[in-house]
């Protein structure tokens, strides 16, 4: 019985640990697409490559490693450049970053079908309820998978996965440690049955 209840424990443990979802820390990755460069350029500073930029993501590396939550990094940005220095969203960003999802296999900025209306005016309406482009994106992800996405880089796969850790991926390693810890479980459990039956 004692070792019934320690098998029982332990793969209870292992579940737990494996049904908790791993979340990636905050990184320079985060923020780049919600902040525009301050060069002269005009570009989120995920895209720019000038010096500026360079100098940015040295600061957000230094403030992220500081402990400061994304939103304190974003406030320092706005009341240093104004609000001027977030990135605003708009329909023709979000079209350029997504496939149509009917057979056309167009970028859904290009594509003039009923889906692609359809997908306008949900993209839209987010924006007006205040949608960011990272939440919009990952919204589209969740229900259309990967594929959706038109160019999907590290970059865009971070802020539309799970904190940066790919779902697939992790639904997997978690049945994996689950199914590991039951079979010890069961495994445990028949060997004290065939030492109380030796008894």
């Amino acid at each position: 019985m004692k070792y019934s209840m320690l098998g029982f424990v332990l793969a209870l443990v292992i579940g737990l640990f494996a049904a908790t979802p791993v979340y990636a820390e905050l990184t320079s990755v985060d923020l780049e697409t919600e902040l525009m460069c301050y060069c002269d350029c005009a570009k989120v500073l995920a895209s720019c490559q000038c010096e500026t930029a360079g100098e940015m993501r040295s600061s957000i590396g230094e403030m992220i490693e500081q402990g400061q939550t994304k939103q304190q990094i974003l406030d320092y940005f706005v009341a240093q450049h104004g609000e001027t220095i977030l990135a605003i969203i708009t329909n023709i960003d979000l079209e350029k970053e997504l496939m149509c999802y009917c057979d056309c296999a167009k970028v859904l900025a290009s594509c003039q079908c009923e889906t692609a209306g359809e997908m306008r005016s949900s993209v839209g309406e987010m924006i007006e309820k205040g949608g960011t482009e990272q939440q919009i994106l990952s919204y589209f992800v969740a229900e259309h998978g990967e594929k959706i996405l038109a160019n999907p880089s590290e970059a865009v796969l971070a802020i539309t996965t799970k904190k940066g850790f790919n779902l697939g991926v992790w639904i997997p390693l978690s049945v994996a440690t689950a199914g590991g810890a039951a079979a010890l479980y069961f495994i445990l459990r028949r060997r004290v049955w065939k030492g109380k039956a030796a008894k």
